[in-house]
């Protein structure tokens, strides 16, 4: 097989993945190999391709292919070690993202992601010092200068050195192209709450309980959605595609000429019905059949009137992060530039507000008020927290619930490195985001 014709293989999967058929895509790709097994080219597009499909162990196999045949490629080795980091393969992970670095010293990536793995009382002066130098060069790009700030300020993070690495949070901030969208989604709380303010709630028997795990970024849903999960008669569903895909199809199922969220004021309870059933059937034949399905998401918060309506008798938890908690955290974290509202003071500050509103809002209208769970529970009490949770669904906790608490150290419930109360040594840092969360009226 020619250079030419793996380029134009190459294209053609490029152009079935935009078209979303990412099945042809990879029949096509794995085809093409086998005309052409060595290849480096077919197999990292066909080992990306796969990981973006969550098929780690696929795109493992052949990005290491693609190694063995091009073991100095970095961009094969920079999707190797993400697949490695997803697999919890750390000391193949690591292996790679200094292998990275040994090709392209700069390498933001494997800077990152070797930051995300470092821990608190090793040295990482070495990496700092790598990471200062690649940011103060010019030609290094503003996205990459801005990964770079995350990765430096996680290790002066956990070097101790806050107010190092508050600097390094505050220079990725702003060398992020992302555009702040927070008020775009007020926009659309302001949509949610003129819409459901006005539907009328059904009432019938669904397929399964529907438990929603949501809230503010950061707060510690993946934690307790695991926990809730462990019991023996609920599932996780890691997409929460078949409640979105529920709700894009109202429109369509009421005829209405309204799109989400304005369609459901007029959406019958035979419609509500008929998208529960098609959304139900989806999570069983994703996950199998289960009494309760539990689902989490930070912005799934937007959608908990639709998932009250679709699953009546639902279970919406609204986990709650302290407010300087919460805003130092979305500061820290290079979510990338899908997560916009991770990169400014006042961006946090405008979906803090959102959010508070909307949570008020849910608690007045929703069928069944929300249950709160907050941040010190998921620290000191988080069987009561999880009890909770579950009795709402008709479930009592479970050994197998308790097991999974102790399998999680406190420091690990949040998707950060601050926890519940480590966000008070940078108290000197934090006026900019006391004006964002609250700010003056004249």
């Amino acid at each position: 097989m020619s250079e030419n014709s793996i380029q134009t293989a190459i294209a053609e999967a490029e152009g079935l993945i935009k078209a979303g058929r990412h099945g042809q895509a990879d029949m096509l790709l794995s085809s093409a190999i086998l005309t052409a097994p060595n290849a480096p080219a077919l197999r990292r597009r066909l080992g990306i391709l796969r990981a973006q499909q969550m098929d780690y162990p696929g795109a493992r196999r052949e990005l290491e292919a693609a190694a063995s045949l091009a073991p100095n490629n970095a961009s094969i080795l920079q999707p190797l070690a993400f697949v490695y980091d997803r697999m919890s393969l750390p000391v193949l992970a690591r292996a790679a993202a200094e292998r990275l670095l040994d090709v392209v010293p700069d390498n933001s990536a494997a800077f990152s992601l070797l930051a995300g793995m470092a821990k608190s009382g090793e040295d990482h002066s070495t990496m700092l010092d790598g990471i200062t130098r690649a940011i103060s060069r010019s030609e290094t790009p503003a996205n990459d200068k801005a990964r770079l700030g995350f990765a430096g300020g996680r290790l002066a993070h956990l070097a101790g050195d806050p107010a190092r690495a508050f600097a390094f949070f505050e220079s990725a901030n702003q060398a992020h192209s992302a555009q702040d969208d927070a008020a775009g989604r007020a926009a659309l709380a302001n949509r949610l709450m003129n819409a459901f303010s006005k539907v009328s709630w059904p009432d019938f028997q669904p397929r399964a309980r529907l438990i929603l795990l949501t809230g503010a970024p950061g707060s510690g849903q993946a934690f307790l959605a695991d926990v809730v999960a462990s019991h023996p008669d609920a599932v996780l569903a890691t997409d929460i595609g078949p409640l979105a895909e529920a709700v894009v199809g109202l429109k369509e199922r009421s005829g209405s000429s309204d799109a989400f969220p304005e369609c459901v004021a007029g959406a019958s309870a035979e419609v509500w019905q008929a998208a529960s059933d098609a959304m139900f059937a989806d999570l069983m034949a994703d996950y199998g059949e289960a009494k309760v399905y539990v689902m989490s998401a930070p912005a799934a918060f937007l959608q908990a009137g639709a998932a009250a309506a679709l699953a009546p008798g639902a279970v919406i938890a609204e986990l709650r992060r302290s407010p300087m908690a919460y805003a130092l955290s979305g500061f820290m974290r290079h979510e990338g530039a899908s997560a916009a509202y991770s990169y400014s003071a006042e961006g946090l500050g405008r979906l803090f507000r959102t959010t508070e509103t909307l949570s008020a809002f849910w608690d007045g209208v929703l069928p069944h008020a929300p249950i709160t769970v907050t941040d010190s529970e998921l620290i000191h009490a988080p069987e009561a927290a999880a009890a909770k949770v579950l009795a709402a669904a008709g479930l009592t906790i479970d050994p197998d619930c308790e097991a999974q608490i102790e399998a999680v150290a406190p420091a690990a419930r949040f998707a950060d490195d601050i926890g519940l109360d480590r966000w008070r040594a940078y108290a000197p840092h934090l006026g900019v985001f006391r004006y964002a969360l609250w700010p003056q009226t004249p």
